[in-house]
């Protein structure tokens, strides 16, 4: 006879910082006839915060592990949910005449992975991190950096001056 090891597989799940996720579990082999699932704040005893497949998460600002257990069954699986940073950037820019190249020189917090740029002109944007631009004509035009971890992303905009060409007589 084969026995059939029913169980219940995590993974540790990473979210922004204010914000809330719908936690998931696998199983493996075949679930008992009428199983039913629990979510609690404690691997002993604790609250039920849900019942069912998926539990969705209050607003989190800080790292926590929840427990899912089966029933009939008696071992609650942890599950940990942790916390990106926050993340920062800044950038700058050189003046410039229209038709001439903006040199963006961006920085940014540990673990950004992409850096995409509108720079407000209706033209295509970049995804480098200190890319340069051509602005066509004068004026001050809003450009915006969103950089990503994989995980969160934040945006950063900050008005560029483009003066106009100078007229040759």
């Amino acid at each position: 006879a084969t026995l059939n090891a029913f169980r219940i597989t995590t993974q540790t799940v990473n979210v922004c910082s204010a914000s809330s996720v719908t936690l998931t579990f696998n199983t493996q082999g075949t679930a008992p006839p009428g199983v039913t699932y629990s979510w609690y704040d404690l691997p002993v005893g604790g609250t039920v915060l849900g019942t069912g497949p998926t539990f969705t998460t209050p607003i989190l600002s800080s790292a926590h592990t929840y427990y899912v257990s089966s029933c009939p069954g008696n071992i609650r699986v942890p599950l940990q949910v942790n916390i990106s940073n926050n993340l920062s950037a800044t950038f700058s820019s050189n003046v410039v005449c229209a038709g001439s190249p903006m040199s963006f020189s961006a920085t940014g917090s540990a673990g950004i992975t992409t850096w995409n740029w509108n720079f407000g002109d209706g033209s295509p944007g970049s995804s480098q991190q200190n890319p340069s631009h051509i602005y066509s004509s004068g004026g001050t035009y809003s450009a915006t950096l969103t950089v990503g971890d994989g995980v969160c992303t934040a945006s950063f905009s900050q008005n560029v001056t483009v003066n106009n060409a100078p007229l040759v007589n």
